[in-house]
């Protein structure tokens, strides 16, 4: 009896089924390369796992390729089908009532044709040999195949030496090039994109070393790349803490980007990629361009062709124009890419972008005088847009709302657009959309930027320039913490590089700081040879908002500071000598100077003070003897950070918590973070700043009463 009930509940399940044949074509009824997205009746995607003949993937509900036609063993009731062929072409988007044996034709249309207006689509990060392996490395053939399903006009495959031929693969055709190149990973400062790679350099399989040298810097200018090869940093932002580099996503982490940048060791920036965090990160690209720097914006994905549970390549994709009238090819791409003329996206087109007539990577001069100028832009797309904005120094400068219309979007028009200063405008597209072709639910594209130089003096941004400064002083601290130095040599290298970046970014700092005043200890006292002494000044003002002043204290046995003893640097108006600077029972000289970023110095009136040194304590001037030394535990630290006093704390006195410019960001008589035990010798802080939100890893310093601040690590 079960055998029965159970030959009857088969047989229920066969006449529930139905078999489906799918026909995908083009307009002229020819078979169309595409991805396909399946929902059968039950909301289970088909196929259900690892299909080698479709590809099939996991990711976004279901995915698989195919040539055009497929055949489909589904139950039967309302089948959702989605199936695209790039972001030119209309997707479908249909539920078809599967009632039971049938055949589906569906014909796909082009939109749009950029390929006739010069526009190449790319995706410039995908990997054909990576794990996870799901499915064996994908053949060149297999790689042509879906780029073809994916309307890619190039893909580049980032996996070393495997297929590496320094060339587009045989595979190609004048539509679609396949090129296998590498991903060059540098474990510490970031990894790269090496297009138009001729010949393969250094180890492919990765930087595993626990030094940061050689820098990526250095591996560019090795390679010095011609006009048709270029070296792409990708997925910049993985969501990393700076100082977290213990397995991924603090070995991918593009820590090296404002030294590359500044020393001209990067020809594009990959604003989007599934390895960034978030998919789409502006805000250090649109740092940099507010510096004066060009840097062009590239897309890609880092998607595993091999792994299941991969999104798509071309998802994220960059165009760039190589010409009308032009044969594709990989060498004018890569050049097109190099000079700026390119928009980065997920689906939405912008075909035309210009400012007074400048295009897409060129410079536009304007005299003082010019207060506006007229920003023209065509927009194409297949989705519904809600939103085109032009962006200005990071900022919008204009908009125009799009109307978010069910037949997608086509756009031509010209805005007027206030420029007050030297600025690079370019233009933010933003949409939402439900459809599963698209790898987001925000559509979005954005322009590489034309540059406005008003009276020939490109952006400049001090808060921007502030921003890399800092970041280029993490690089120096990163850079040691990290060690493993083959050598002084190679240290002071790599340390020379950082400098070298430095100076590229201090150079828009010009103005010195405002005049200050020598304090404490006064001309002509006594001091004790047995306590430690406290120097203290009046703070110097730097006119130029953003600028940070570093104050340089010396000391010298004779009033000519011929030949100084001492030569003390400090972030704040004070310095705690713990030790005599000299012999006791004779006169010293101490004087300061405040050194802005750009070295503009300036001195402390008067010139100098002197102090005599004494062992006797009853010739010393009466002073409140300051708190002596105290450390850190644990240093480094995630967050949470004791210290311990060598003497107890008055309970009157503040202590604060710095940040490396010098500010204040939590204090013990503002922040409930940071509080002290009840005998005055420990201090707790539990890593928060005035509002109460966690800091980011760096270097901090503590200043207990009037203590000289001591430095300590907050790694997250």
């Amino acid at each position: 009896m079960a055998r029965i009930l159970l030959a009857l509940i088969g047989l229920g399940a066969v006449a529930h089924a139905a078999t489906v044949e799918v026909r995908l074509t083009d307009p002229l009824g020819d078979p169309l390369p595409v991805r396909v997205h399946v929902r059968d009746s039950e909301d289970n995607p088909w196929p259900a796992g690892v299909d080698s003949t479709l590809l099939s993937h996991g990711a976004m509900g279901g995915y698989f390729y195919t040539d055009g036609p497929f055949l489909m063993n589904i139950p039967s009731g309302p089948t959702r089908i989605v199936a695209g062929h790039g972001f030119e072409w209309d997707p479908l988007d249909t539920t078809v009532p599967i009632e039971g044996d049938t055949v589906l034709t569906f014909a796909l249309s082009p939109r749009f044709d950029l390929r006739q207006e010069g526009w190449f689509g790319c995706d410039i990060h995908t990997h054909a040999n990576h794990a996870p392996f799901d499915y064996p490395p994908l053949t060149p053939e297999q790689v042509y195949h879906v780029a073809r399903c994916e309307d890619l006009a190039l893909i580049w495959c980032l996996d070393n030496d495997y297929e590496f031929i320094g060339a587009p693969d045989p595979v190609s055709d004048p539509m679609t090039l396949v090129y296998f190149t590498t991903e060059y990973r540098h474990m510490a400062m970031g990894h790269v994109a090496l297009l138009g790679l001729k010949e393969l350099i250094g180890d492919m399989a990765g930087w595993d070393s626990c030094s940061v040298y050689p820098l990526l810097s250095m591996t560019h200018a090795e390679w010095s790349p011609g006009p048709d090869e270029a070296m792409i940093l990708v997925h910049p932002q993985t969501g990393a803490g700076f100082f977290q580099d213990s397995g991924w996503p603090g070995n991918g982490l593009g820590r090296e980007l404002p030294v590359m940048v500044a020393l001209g060791h990067l020809e594009a920036l990959a604003l989007a990629d599934y390895s960034n965090d978030p998919d789409v990160f502006l805000e250090d690209w649109y740092g940099l361009l507010g510096c004066g720097f060009c840097v062009p914006p590239a897309a890609g994905t880092d998607a595993v062709l091999p792994g299941y549970y991969a999104r798509p390549p071309g998802g994220y994709r960059v165009y760039a124009l190589e010409g009308e009238g032009v044969a594709h090819n990989a060498r004018d791409w890569v050049k097109a890419l190099r000079a700026g003329r390119s928009f980065v996206t997920n689906c939405p087109l912008i075909p035309h972008f210009s400012v007074e007539g400048a295009d897409l990577g060129d410079t536009l001069h304007l005299p003082g005088t010019r207060a506006i100028v007229n920003v023209s832009f065509s927009i194409r797309s297949v989705l519904p847009l809600q939103q085109a904005t032009i962006i200005s120094n990071g900022e919008p400068a204009a908009s125009l709302p799009l109307g978010g219309g069910a037949f997608g979007c086509v756009i031509d028009t010209t805005l007027r657009v206030p420029v007050p200063q030297s600025t690079w405008l370019a233009l933010r597209v933003d949409g939402q959309t439900s459809c599963p072709h698209v790898v987001a639910s925000e559509l979005f594209a954005h322009t590489a930027p034309v540059y406005v130089h008003v009276d020939s003096i490109p952006p400049s941004r001090p808060e921007e320039i502030q921003h890399f400064l800092t970041w280029i002083g993490w690089l120096e601290l990163y850079a040691d913490m990290r060690g493993f130095w083959e050598s002084d040599e190679i240290r002071a290298e790599v340390m020379q590089m950082f400098d070298d970046a430095r100076e590229v970014f201090n150079c828009c700092f010009r103005i010195p700081p405002d005049p200050f005043e020598l304090q404490t200890p006064p001309d002509g006292s006594v001091v004790s040879a047995f306590a430690p002494i406290s120097f203290d000044w009046s703070r110097a003002i730097d006119p130029e908002e953003y600028d940070i002043v570093t104050y340089v204290l010396e000391i010298a046995g004779d009033s000519a500071f011929a030949d100084p003893m001492l030569t003390l640097p400090t972030p704040i108006s004070q310095y705690l000598l713990d030790e005599p600077p000299g012999e006791s029972e004779r006169t010293y000289w101490w004087r300061v100077r405040a050194e802005d970023q750009g070295h503009n110095v300036t001195w402390g009136t008067p010139g100098s003070f002197s102090f005599f040194l004494s062992e006797d304590m009853a010739e010393v001037d009466s002073h409140t003897p300051p708190i002596r030394a105290f450390r850190a535990w644990p240093n480094p630290s995630s967050g949470r950070v004791w210290f311990q006093l060598a003497a107890p704390l008055a309970r009157s006195a503040r202590v604060e918590i710095l940040d490396v410019l010098g500010r204040c960001i939590a204090a013990s008589d503002r922040s409930a973070s940071l509080i002290r035990s009840p005998d005055g010798e420990r201090l707790f802080w539990d890593g928060r700043d005035h509002a109460g939100a966690p800091v980011t890893s760096g270097c901090y310093w503590v200043r207990p009463g009037r203590a000289r601040p001591r430095p300590f690590l907050i790694v997250r």
